[in-house]
């Protein structure tokens, strides 16, 4: 056994936000990765607040924007608002089996 593996890629990326690996991609503001090679997968990520940590099923990153923000990662890009209640500062938003939990995060968040 290999004790020591050579390394796949090691890249310097100026993001925002705490990784998320889903399926074959790193997701990180502003970007996402491929998992294999490092190249930037030409994915663009904004929101209206950097705070906040991403969540995602297969299909869905949900994350605090103002409101909860969400992409479907099916449809395109584009980061979409979803008003009435907001993510808090950590992962309380949990996408899944065609959900999205998410109980309101407003309380001591600023």
């Amino acid at each position: 056994m290999n004790q020591n593996p050579a390394k796949l890629w090691d890249i310097h990326v100026d993001y925002v936000s705490r990784p998320l690996i889903n399926n074959n991609k790193i997701y990180a503001q502003p970007g996402a990765w491929d998992l294999l090679t490092g190249r930037p997968t030409g994915f663009t990520f904004t929101r209206s607040y950097r705070c906040g940590i991403i969540s995602a099923s297969g299909n869905l990153p949900v994350f605090r924007s103002g409101t909860i923000g969400y992409i479907d990662l099916q449809e395109s890009n584009e980061t979409r608002n979803y008003g009435g209640t907001r993510v808090g500062c950590r992962i309380n938003a949990l996408p899944g089996g065609g959900l999205a939990l998410i109980p309101n995060g407003r309380s001591l968040c600023k």
